[in-house]
């Protein structure tokens, strides 16, 4: 049990590092969209 809770947990805390990297992805394109 405690195996499958921490793949969970790994795979949301995954996901999470990939939304804050999207963001700030999207976040640099949005600049550099402004600035053309």
């Amino acid at each position: 049990m405690k195996d499958s809770i921490d793949i969970i947990y790994s795979r949301t805390k995954i996901s999470e590092d990939i939304n804050n990297d999207l963001e700030e992805i999207s976040d640099e394109l949005d600049k550099l969209l402004r600035e053309e």
